[in-house]
């Protein structure tokens, strides 16, 4: 599962909000027969982050595959 995270600030000196980070947190089910609801985004920032996920996604597996070949080069001894 992963769930995306925006935080906003709030200076004290002018009040005007700005976008202070965003992340994506991936979260692994330990139970495999496990069901979560459909997700229906409404929003257009909900769809925006939606949509581009199987780019993120693809993105991510090249990443670790190029991390696990890295791995399987480095020694502990």
């Amino acid at each position: 599962m992963e769930v995306f995270a925006k935080i906003i600030g709030y200076p004290a000196s002018h009040g005007k909000p700005f976008l202070g980070a965003t992340a994506f947190l991936t979260f692994v089910a330990l139970n495999k027969h496990c069901q979560l609801p459909k997700l229906k985004p409404e929003t257009s920032e909900e769809i925006a982050v939606c949509q581009i996920y199987p780019t993120r996604k693809k993105s991510n597996l090249q990443r670790l595959a190029t991390n696990q070949r890295l791995n399987s080069q480095l020694k502990i001894n």
